[in-house]
């Protein structure tokens, strides 16, 4: 009887999976006090950017999983948001913000990856739209 095939590579998705849910049960208190709510967004989106534009520049796979490593850190964003939002918000408007914020969010996972499949679909040959520039769905 044959084995099945044993699958070992590490995904980028799995990577971030992984290192967003590490941070955000241990780290993400302990900065959030450090930082404050702020600064914490602000340290997030800079990690997004720094994410992004390795992402963009990398021409190997290592690169690629090493700058997808970064949206751990880029993924203290939301909670400074929410938190954000939400100590400005009044009692009774809390389930209001909340559910904007995920609405918003919600909308974003599934508009985005439409628009940038399109984006990519035109880059990613001599004779599209855009020519062959497959980093662009990154900038």
């Amino acid at each position: 009887m044959q084995e099945p095939p044993r699958y070992t590579a590490i995904t980028p998705q799995a990577l971030a999976a992984v290192c967003s849910s590490i941070l955000q049960a241990l780290l993400l208190p302990s900065l959030s006090k450090f930082l404050g709510e702020r600064r914490l967004l602000v340290f997030g989106l800079m990690f997004s950017i720094t994410e992004q534009a390795l992402l963009s520049l990398s021409s190997a796979k290592w690169q690629a999983i090493s700058a997808v490593s970064l949206s751990a850190l880029a993924g203290v964003s939301f909670p400074a948001i929410s938190s954000l939002k939400s100590t400005h918000a009044s009692p009774e408007q809390q389930g209001l913000v909340q559910g904007a914020l995920a609405g918003i969010r919600a909308v974003a996972a599934g508009v985005g990856p439409l628009g940038l499949a399109q984006l990519f679909a035109m880059s990613t040959t001599a004779d599209g739209a855009l020519g062959y520039k497959p980093s662009i769905v990154f900038w």
